[in-house]
C-alpha cells in the first residue's frame, strides 16, 4: 500500500498534477510594511504573497487607497500620485489606521494584512524667511507655552558636536574613526589633508527629492541647494550632502580636506542657502 502510494505521488508529481494530499501551503501576505508617500510626488510599492494557487488578485479591501493611489488587481503594485494627505497623529483622526490589502488566489481563497499608508504634505515654508523672527507658541495637551522668538529662515545649518568640546562630530572615511583631539577619550584620532571626512550635522534644508518634516527618511535625499565647507579658511571639496537614511533631520556632509591646511584646532564651517555654521566649532588636524 505504501509503495503504491509513493509510486502514484511521483506519477502525479512527473504529469504535471496536483495530487490530493499535497498541500500547496497556506495563502498570506509577506509584506510587512509600505513606504510613505507625498502629495504631487510618484508612488510605487508592491505587495507580495505566498501560498495558495497563482495567480493572485489584489484589492485594497473595503476602505480605499489615500486619494491618487490604486492597487493593481494583476501585480498587486500600489501606484500613482498623491493628491491629499492623510497624515494624523492623533488617536482622535484614526491615527492613521492601517488599510486591509487583499489577496485572493485563482481557487478564491483569500487573506488579508493590514499596512499602514501615510501620505504626508511636503514641508513648504512661506515666505521664505522671516529675518525679523516670529513669536511661536508651543501647545502640549492643552497647555500653551509662553511665547518665544525664532527666526525663520530656508536653513539653519549647524554642526553636531562632541558633548561640551568644541569639536565637530566627525568621522573618517573608511574606518569611521572619531576625529577629535585624542585628549577626549580613547578612539578619537586627528584627520589630515587629503582624508574623507565626514560631518553630521542639522538644518540643511530642503532636500532632493523632498522629504516630510519630521519624519524618518526614505532612502538617501540629497541637500536641493549646493554647500559649501571651508576648513582653516580653505575650501573643501564637498563630496556629498544627504539625510542619513532611517532618521530624521540627521544630516551627513563628506568633504576631503584640502591641502595646505594648518593642523591642530581648525575651523570648520559650511554654508548652504545663503546662511553658515557657528563660529565656533572645530576639527582637530594633524599632519
Amino acid at each position: 500500500m505504501l509503495n503504491r502510494w509513493v509510486f502514484g505521488s511521483m506519477a502525479f508529481a512527473l504529469l504535471g498534477v496536483n495530487h490530493p494530499l499535497m498541500a500547496q501551503g497556506a495563502l498570506s501576505i509577506t509584506t510587512t510594511s509600505l513606504p510613505y508617500g507625498l502629495v504631487g510626488t510618484p508612488y510605487s510599492a508592491t505587495l507580495n504573497a505566498t501560498g495558495g494557487t497563482p495567480p493572485y488578485t489584489w484589492s485594497a479591501g473595503n476602505y480605499g487607497l489615500p486619494a491618487g493611489l490604486m492597487v493593481s488587481a494583476a501585480t498587486g503594485t500600489v501606484g500613482g500620485t498623491p493628491t491629499l494627505a492623510n497624515f494624523c497623529p492623533r488617536s482622535s483622526c484614526g491615527g492613521n489606521s492601517p488599510l486591509p490589502f487583499q489577496v485572493t488566489d485563482s481557487k478564491g481563497v483569500s487573506a488579508t494584512a493590514n499596512l499602514g499608508l501615510v501620505v504626508y504634505d511636503p514641508l513648504v515654508i512661506t515666505p521664505s524667511s522671516l529675518p525679523q523672527g516670529v513669536a511661536v507658541v508651543m501647545t502640549n495637551q492643552g497647555t500653551d507655552s509662553p511665547p518665544f522668538k525664532v527666526h525663520l529662515g530656508a536653513a539653519a545649518p549647524a554642526f553636531f558636536q562632541f558633548g561640551a568640546s568644541k569639536y565637530a562630530v566627525a568621522t573618517r572615511y573608511p574606518d569611521n574613526a572619531l576625529v577629535a583631539n585624542p585628549s577626549l577619550g580613547a578612539g578619537f584620532v586627528g584627520a589630515k589633508a587629503g582624508d574623507i571626512v565626514t560631518l553630521w550635522a542639522t538644518g540643511f534644508g530642503p532636500t532632493s527629492p523632498a522629504q516630510p518634516s519630521g519624519a524618518l527618511t526614505n532612502g538617501s535625499p540629497t541637500v536641493a541647494q549646493a554647500v559649501t565647507v571651508t576648513v582653516g579658511g580653505i575650501a573643501a571639496e564637498v563630496i556629498g550632502a544627504v539625510l542619513s537614511p532611517g532618521l530624521a533631520g540627521l544630516y551627513q556632509v563628506a568633504v576631503r580636506l584640502p591641502g595646505g591646511v594648518p593642523t591642530g584646532d581648525v575651523l570648520i564651517k559650511a554654508s548652504v542657502a545663503g546662511f553658515s555654521t557657528p563660529d565656533n566649532v572645530y576639527l582637530f588636524l594633524v599632519q
